[in-house]
């Protein structure tokens, strides 16, 4: 695999903690518990976005995601909202264009607000075939980007064990994190077991209608063998190349082979730099086009006094 080494400077405000991505139709996504901003690698172009305008005495962000809307032509940016006071779930949406406005969607009946991962865990969201997905402490919540409005997918089932080698056994007590990320063209809710240093990739099939028989198997990987100093839960998969995995890391990126079960370090991170990796589809879309050239500016390559976000991008085939 060729990854591109990509430097997009960002003031240390527009930072903040440490940043989340996400791709979407070509192009890469920056986002928190809010959405930051949109890039594109190939023309280095980018939009930064607003915050969706709340009342914040009695509902705050805690989840965002970006998706693109085939039948409209549209790039979307979706707000989750959670209010402490009711447990129904708000939600706000950005249609990205040259009327850059958040607009509220209406409650859906009887569907409550999730219990969503914290956003300093695992509130990766995803954009696949339509939807965008976030991993809640239980299910999955989907939100169709066309329809504008959400689902619950249920999770995969819990590990058979009699699949792993006895000394790979999960315990019992061991604590587990999950994302969703996409693999291989696929829809994937990768687990990680905490303690036991032990990854879990499902894979969801395609088009089936049996909700109870959603998930496959596709990868176990066993992560001791890396023996990083950090916990396992910092790993994330995201691409696949023939036999191997790509996992992005706090030290870099790591490559494991699934026919010898060896990984190799394919990059080790600066100190003072943050890491992200991700794959995605090479796009000429113009952003210019979408939003008008005064919402645009063109990402310049090189060092920032306060902080600067490195980024190993990976096009798909």
């Amino acid at each position: 695999m060729q990854a591109e080494e990509l430097e997009l400077t960002l003031t240390a405000t527009e930072l903040e903690y440490s940043m989340r991505l996400a791709t979407c139709n070509g192009l890469v996504c920056f986002y928190r518990e809010y959405p930051v901003l949109m890039w594109n690698p190939v023309t280095k172009e980018s939009i930064m976005l607003s915050k969706a305008r709340i009342d914040e005495k009695v509902e705050f962000a805690n989840a965002c995601g970006f998706g693109y809307d085939a039948e409209n032509n549209e790039y979307k940016a979706v707000q989750l909202l959670r209010r402490p006071s009711d447990s129904s779930l708000e939600c706000m949406v950005l249609n990205i264009g040259t009327n850059m406005s958040w607009r509220r969607i209406q409650q859906q009946d009887n569907f409550l607000h999730q219990n969503l991962k914290d956003v300093d865990d695992s509130p990766e969201s995803i954009f696949f075939e339509g939807s965008i997905y976030w991993w809640t402490y239980d299910d999955i919540v989907c939100f169709d980007v066309t329809a504008d409005t959400f689902k619950m997918v249920p999770a995969p089932a819990a590990v058979e064990k009699s699949t792993r080698p006895h000394h790979l056994q999960p315990r019992h007590d061991d604590s587990t994190t999950s994302h969703m990320v996409e693999l291989d063209n696929s829809l994937c809710s990768v687990e990680l077991y905490i303690c036991g240093g032990l990854m879990d990739i499902w894979m969801m099939k395609k088009d089936c209608v049996d909700m109870t028989n959603l998930w496959v198997k596709a990868y176990f990987i066993d992560l001791d063998p890396i023996n990083f100093k950090r916990p396992p839960f910092h790993i994330r998969p995201f691409c696949v190349r023939g036999k191997k995995i790509y996992l992005n890391c706090r030290y870099g990126l790591a490559c494991y082979d699934t026919e010898t079960k060896e990984f190799e370090m394919v990059f080790t991170k600066e100190a003072h730099c943050y890491n992200y990796a991700v794959a995605y589809t090479k796009s000429t879309v113009c952003l210019k086009d979408i939003v008008g050239s005064k919402c645009v500016s063109t990402a310049h390559i090189g060092e920032c006094e306060a902080c600067r976000a490195l980024c190993h991008i990976a096009p798909r085939i």
